[in-house]
């Protein structure tokens, strides 16, 4: 059964019917929580995944424009690193 075939309440098997995959060196036990019919989604089946992205875009945009503002010539990451939240382990200062 392959994830494209699973159930709701199923647990996903591979080729040979083993529910333990090994991917690397970690081993998954996967279980389908949801279908999806093919097509567009209703928009509250994919409400939580868009409020994420627009979030995560908006995150991105703020860090982005506060880098910027602090951002100036002759500046040094040790400069502009406590404006943005961060600051450099094992760094030496003078």
């Amino acid at each position: 059964m392959s994830l494209f075939q699973a159930e709701k309440g199923k647990i996903i098997l591979d080729n040979s019917q083993q529910a333990v995959f090994e991917i690397n060196d970690k081993y998954v036990v996967a279980f389908c929580t949801k279908v999806q019919n093919d097509g567009i989604a209703d928009l509250k089946d994919v409400e939580n995944d868009i409020k994420f992205a627009l979030i995560k875009e908006k995150k991105a945009d703020i860090i982005s424009a506060q880098f910027n503002k602090n951002n100036g010539a002759g500046k040094t990451i040790d400069d502009i690193g406590p404006y943005n939240g961060s600051h450099r382990s094992g760094s030496q200062q003078n």
